[in-house]
Order: structure tokens, then C-alpha cells, then sequence
């Protein structure tokens, strides 16, 4: 009797998708038009932490440290504020510049 071939096939690991954060003003559009990346050929994934009603730069920032100082990121991450420039003044905005 014929000894039977095992079949194996190894299992592929799937590439790290680096997770893009995105600290915006708004609370629908911004998070709306960023969910476009989140498909699941694409190589990131965006996560967007929407604004209420704090939609001034310096609380936009600070949305952003809470989100990092509670959930971390992996140094293949990144962190981004979006802010609408014709919003603000260049002094408000100076308090985001790190």
C-alpha cells in the first residue's frame, strides 16, 4: 500500500498595515472622506478622532496626546492633525507646531 502524501501549506503572514491617526476638526466630513483608506487591500489604516464642538487647533492637539498617552503607537506608526487653515490664525496654529 502506498504511503499517502501529507499536504501542507504554510500559512503567510500578513504585512504589518501601519495605522495612519488623524486628529480633525470635524466630526463627519474629515472622518468620511480618511475612511476611503480603510479597505482591505490597503497598506495603512486610518483612524480618525473626531471633534464635537473643540474644533480649535490647540484642542484638536490635545485630542491626539490623550489618544497616544491611553492606546500607544507602534514606531511604525504616525500621528497627524488636520486643521483647515483658512480657520485659523498662524498664532493658533503655532501651538500645534512640535
Amino acid at each position: 500500500m502506498a504511503k499517502r502524501r501529507r499536504f501542507f501549506r504554510p500559512t503567510g503572514k500578513r504585512p504589518y498595515r501601519r495605522k495612519v491617526i488623524l486628529a480633525v476638526e470635524g466630526s463627519v466630513t474629515e472622518p468620511l472622506y480618511f475612511s476611503l483608506f480603510n479597505s482591505e487591500d490597503s497598506v495603512i489604516c486610518v483612524k480618525c478622532l473626531k471633534g464635537k464642538h473643540d474644533s480649535a487647533p490647540k484642542h484638536v492637539l490635545k485630542r491626539m496626546e490623550k489618544y497616544i498617552k491611553s492606546e500607544g503607537i507602534n514606531n511604525k506608526d504616525q500621528a497627524w492633525l488636520v486643521v483647515d487653515k483658512d480657520s485659523w490664525s498662524d498664532d493658533q496654529l503655532m501651538v500645534c507646531v512640535r
